[in-house]
């Protein structure tokens, strides 16, 4: 994790289907998330999204453990770095 990057690993390329898997660093340590890129044929548009592989919970309480916003990092920085312009009017979950 030079720079403060994280630890990214491309998982799977179908360049048929034109679908990119990868793995990177979560929160809190030791858990990955997963972040999945769609390309659009003929469009110059893309699809990304990223989501934790797995739930962590609070002992005793039985909520979730949230991610401090490591998943929409993911998103910001790829975007970022690619120039990515982020289309208008859609919602982030």
């Amino acid at each position: 994790m030079a720079g403060g990057a994280p630890a990214v690993r491309v998982i799977a390329i179908d360049d048929e289907k034109r679908y990119i898997r990868s793995e990177w660093a979560g929160f809190p340590k030791g858990v990955t998330d997963v972040v999945e890129f769609k390309f659009v044929q003929g469009d110059n548009i893309v699809t990304f999204r990223s989501c934790s592989a797995e739930t962590r919970y609070i002992y005793p309480f039985q909520q979730p453990l949230g991610d401090l916003g490591a998943n929409l990092d993911h998103l910001t920085r790829v975007r970022t770095a690619l120039d990515w312009t982020e289309l208008s009017g859609y919602t982030i979950f």
